[in-house]
């Protein structure tokens, strides 16, 4: 998951601040508010939440590292597997966003992260149980 961790640039947060503020990109929104869902280890992020998590840069990078697997509830992790198969589609395409064609894909990096941290926890929890 560091490798996904290790694209993510100030820049890449501050287009996202950008969008968020001045579009209302339902595919982008639902893909961050599930991503930050996992970091919190909480079912039902808002648009607060994710506003919160991107506002620095560095916390945010720090939080994807620190965040463990087995930390995570099984139940939230199941749910957002199953969520993270629409959403990896959404994000592969592109959306008009104020008459100005926004690539998702750029972005893809948190649905990556997501998904593979949502894989890891499953097997992660499965071995804690044992």
């Amino acid at each position: 998951m560091s490798s996904f961790v290790d694209e993510i640039t100030k820049d890449t947060v501050k287009e996202i601040n950008v969008l968020m503020l001045t579009s209302n990109s339902a595919k982008l929104t639902n893909c961050l508010e599930e991503f930050v869902a996992l970091l919190r280890n909480k079912a039902g992020s808002t648009n607060a939440d994710v506003e919160l998590f991107f506002k620095d840069y560095t916390k945010l990078v720090s939080k994807m590292r620190k965040v463990e697997t087995i930390a995570s509830s099984l139940s939230l992790i199941n749910d957002i597997s199953g969520k993270l198969v629409v959403i990896r589609e959404n994000m592969r395409a592109e959306e008009t966003l104020n008459n100005k064609v926004v690539d998702l894909g750029k972005f893809r990096m948190f649905v990556e992260w997501s998904h593979n941290f949502c894989e890891a926890a499953k097997i992660d929890l499965r071995l804690f149980e044992l």
